[in-house]
């Protein structure tokens, strides 16, 4: 019975891992997404400004890699941040979008905006620990999906 246990905690510290991992490929992505938004309405641009049709048509084509990357970018996210959303504490769905998501550290939680109220260190960590294990149920259900969405983003970029 050992061995299950055991069995068991090595499939959660991996799913743990792979969440962790999501959560650092969030901002890498929205980065991409800019830089592919950015990139498709400049390619755009180049499309209506060329004289010749050849120029045009590799700018036009250019325009829609980096529009397909774009939504697939866009995509992930959306993917990720409705995995988040449902996880029913709020406290923890918001440690989870603060730390996890948008990079803030573990003491600039934010509670209230009106009050300026923060979250304690040890309460975001707590949260957190228990975000990332509900997080772990809930992405093997979509991480299939996800990779297919990496695959697409991932244009000559590493994640």
């Amino acid at each position: 019975m050992g061995n299950e246990e055991n069995a068991g905690k090595a499939v959660s510290e991996e799913m743990i891992r792979y969440v962790t991992e999501v959560c650092k490929k969030y901002s890498t992505i929205k980065t991409l997404a800019e830089e592919a938004e950015a990139s498709w309405k400049q390619n755009i641009e180049m499309a209506e400004t060329s004289k010749y049709p050849a120029e045009r048509a590799m700018y036009v084509q250019q325009a829609g890699e980096e529009l397909a990357r774009y939504n697939a970018a866009q995509e992930w996210m959306k993917i990720v941040d409705m995995t988040v959303l449902k996880i029913r504490d709020t406290k923890t769905r918001l440690v989870l979008r603060q730390n996890c998501l948008a990079g803030a550290t573990m003491k600039s939680i934010l509670l209230d905006k009106k009050s300026k109220t923060y979250m304690s260190r040890s309460t975001a960590t707590r949260h957190k620990k228990k975000g990332l294990e509900q997080m772990a149920s809930l992405l093997p259900a979509i991480s299939e999906r996800l990779n297919k969405l990496e695959k697409k983003i991932a244009k000559v970029d590493s994640l």
